[in-house]
């Protein structure tokens, strides 16, 4: 399941703990492997007839791709993990299933408005 996928980012995230999550020691270049093996994995290659660009794994804008979608998965694996695991000293956490479903709608959102500017392109 791609949510559980979020954990190959909570491995790396969790280098960033030193008593509290600390974002100054996360390094982006921490992420390359991850991102161009799935990149590799998923085969996102495009090429048009006529055009010189050509976008593949290891390009910037794939790698960017990769790494938004492994964190909305790291995201929401980390929200249902607390809500299925319990969290703040109860065995299930209402409040973040709450958090699971606002981070769905929020993604919700963002995919509208990423539908409606790729309709006003066409």
């Amino acid at each position: 399941m791609a949510v559980d996928d979020g954990q190959k980012i909570a491995d790396i995230f969790e280098k960033c703990y030193k008593g509290k999550f600390d974002w100054s020691n996360l390094k982006l270049s921490e992420f390359d492997s991850v991102v161009n093996a799935r990149g590799m994995r998923d085969g996102l290659h495009f090429k048009q007839a006529g055009c010189t660009a050509e976008y593949r794994a290891g390009n910037q804008e794939i790698d960017a791709w990769e790494l938004a979608i492994m964190m909305a998965e790291y995201t929401a694996h980390l929200l249902a993990k607390k809500a299925e695991n319990g969290h703040c000293g109860k065995a299930k956490c209402p409040m973040h299933v709450t958090m699971l479903g606002e981070f769905r709608e929020s993604l919700e959102k963002l995919v509208a408005e990423i539908k409606a500017r790729e309709v006003s392109l066409k």
